[in-house]
């Protein structure tokens, strides 16, 4: 009896022994998340329940993932993607396999994705339309003191670079929009270090065609991705500006400065830098300006306007003494070569649009000048067995003037038989120096329709 006894007390052991180092197993799962046409598809969310424990992990630009420190043999894998159906399946290890390779995991469109679809997770809701994602604040963490930027780095799908460059699903944010409307210069990386995330309810990421593309309907080639943010109520207005300093040995020194005035529509913007290095080795200055305004001037007509300058002045000198031996003698050959060089530009913007329903207006009046200087003088004195004097010079000057004017009309009604009629014409003016350039387009568009909508 004790001899049984003691063998079942072993058998127990062993096992908890053989669970216990099947415990401490850390596996792994990896993939790679594509669409049907076998293109990765980046920002791809990736779940794994493994015990009591959830693992998540987003897809990187290749669509490729790495789960680790899963604790389990057998784990529920979950794959989402906005405009994807979802992928589900168990992942199973077998004894003592540390990691599997699931290959190429295929999501399937998802086939009302033109219709509005309401996502709601753990993280966040969001909104999924035509040509638009939104995502609701109230469902991120917004700590106090918190910028946009600090809010997009939490959204699914979507990266901030370093440099302030702002992608989603891989596709860069090229145009900032607060409430549908331009924003000063629209910068995406200079506003969403300024601008604090807890003045807004929602961020959309637009797909835009442009303008005529909304009045028309018409969409032609690849479209540009816009960061709009929509305020929360009475919350479209503020004031910031910041001021820089910096200095270093060399007689080197900087200042740089702005400020901005916001209330809704009315948007007002001044800045400038100067910066200089001055010493032996090289001259370097530059100065640059800036500023802007746009309003409402009319019942239903809105003005913007921006102007910038810079300019520079660059100069050094290289100098070298090289002495050399041969069979005829020594030779001593002494070079010094010294530039100036300088440049400026001034810079224009005007624009005008309508917001009335049924007609379009737009024109933009874009002038600029940039000029270039630059002068070189190079010498070598050679002195010995052999001597030889060289002196050379060169000086050039450029000026480059360029107007752009560009001018867009729709009208749309509709007629006695019910039909919906538009046109639109577009034209461009362009001159650079002497050359100038005239296009003008028009599209008619006859559609059948039984009451007139909402066309802008």
């Amino acid at each position: 009896m004790n001899a049984q006894r003691i063998i079942l007390l072993l058998v127990f052991i062993c096992t908890l022994s053989s669970q216990e180092l099947t415990a401490q197993i850390k596996r792994t799962i990896k993939g790679s998340v594509k669409d049907s046409t076998n293109q990765g598809i980046p920002g791809s969310y990736i779940r794994v329940i493994t015990g009591k424990d959830t693992l998540t992990v987003i897809a990187d630009k290749e669509g490729d993932f790495s789960i680790s420190n899963i604790s389990t043999q057998s784990s529920d894998l979950l794959v989402r993607s906005i405009g994807y159906k979802p992928y589900a399946s168990i992942v199973t290890f077998l004894d003592k396999q540390k990691q599997v390779d699931l290959g190429n995991i295929i999501l399937k469109t998802e086939s009302n994705m033109l219709d509005e679809v309401v996502i709601k997770g753990k993280i966040t809701p969001i909104r999924v339309m035509k040509d638009t994602i939104e995502y609701n604040t109230e469902a991120f963490v917004i700590r106090e003191g918190d910028y946009v930027e600090d809010l997009l780095k939490q959204f699914p799908g979507m990266v901030v670079k370093d440099d302030g460059k702002v992608t989603s699903m891989g596709k860069e944010l090229t145009r900032l929009r607060v409430n549908g409307k331009d924003f000063f210069t629209s910068n995406v990386a200079e506003f969403i270090k300024k601008l604090p995330s807890s003045i807004f309810s929602h961020v959309q990421v637009i797909d835009d065609y442009g303008d005529e593309a909304n009045f028309t309907g018409i969409k032609v080639g690849q479209p540009r991705k816009i960061l709009n943010l929509v305020t929360k109520p009475g919350r479209d207005k503020g004031t910031f500006a910041n001021v820089s300093t910096s200095a270093a040995t060399s007689n080197s020194y900087g200042l740089n400065g702005n400020a901005n005035v916001w209330k809704g529509r009315k948007q007002m913007s001044g800045g400038g830098s100067f910066n200089n290095t001055s010493n032996d080795a090289q001259v370097n200055n530059s100065a640059n300006g800036a500023a802007s305004f746009s309003d409402k001037i009319g019942k239903k007509l809105y003005l913007r306007s921006g102007y910038n300058m810079g300019n520079g002045t660059y100069g050094g000198t290289n100098f070298n003494n090289i002495q050399s031996a041969n069979s005829l003698g020594t030779i001593n050959s002494v070079n010094e070569d010294k530039f100036n060089a300088g440049n400026g530009n001034h810079n224009l913007n005007l624009g005008l649009n309508s917001e009335e329903t049924g007609k379009f207006f737009a024109g933009n009046l874009d002038a600029g000048l940039s000029n270039n200087n630059s002068e070189n003088t190079s010498s070598s004195l050679q002195t010995g067995v052999i001597r030889q004097d060289l002196f050379t010079s060169s000086t050039s000057k450029q000026n480059s003037p360029n107007v752009n004017i560009n001018v867009s009309l729709g009208l749309g009604g509709k007629d006695k038989k019910g039909e919906h009629h538009l046109i639109f014409l577009a034209g461009q003016v362009v001159v650079k120096g002497i050359r100038i350039f005239l296009l003008i387009s028009i599209i008619m568009i006859r559609i059948q329709m039984k009451r007139l909508r909402t066309l802008y």
